[in-house]
C-alpha cells in the first residue's frame, strides 16, 4: 500500500462515516464512506440552474462497484445512487457517488 491509499484509509477512519451499500440484487454491505456537498450546474440554452446535490466518496478497497439505481442507507437515511459512479482521484481509490434522498 503506498502512502497516498494509507492517508486516503486514514481520513476514512477518521472523519468516515458508517453507512450500508445496498446493491440491486444480494445483501447489504457495511462500507465507510465520506459526505460531500456540491451544487451542480445544470446548463439550459444561456441560463444556469444550480441543484444542490449530495455526493459520497466510498474507497475502491472496499471491493465494491457502485452502479447507478443501487442505494446508501446511512442512520436509517436512504440515499439512491442517481448517477453512473466515477472516479476523480489520479490514484483511482475513491468512488465518487452522486445521490439523492429517498
Amino acid at each position: 500500500m503506498n502512502s497516498f491509499a494509507e492517508t486516503i484509509d486514514a481520513v476514512f477512519a477518521e472523519f468516515g462515516l458508517d453507512a450500508s451499500y445496498v446493491p440491486q440484487t444480494g445483501d447489504p454491505v457495511a462500507v465507510r464512506v465520506l459526505p460531500r456537498r456540491g451544487d451542480s450546474l445544470l446548463d439550459l440554452g444561456q441560463t444556469q440552474i444550480a441543484i444542490d446535490s449530495l455526493f459520497f466518496e466510498l474507497r475502491r478497497s472496499e471491493a465494491i462497484t457502485p452502479t447507478e439505481n443501487e442505494r446508501l442507507v446511512i442512520d436509517e437515511e436512504t440515499y439512491l445512487i442517481q448517477a453512473e459512479p466515477r472516479i476523480e482521484d489520479v490514484s483511482s481509490l475513491v468512488w465518487v457517488l452522486d445521490t439523492r434522498k429517498i
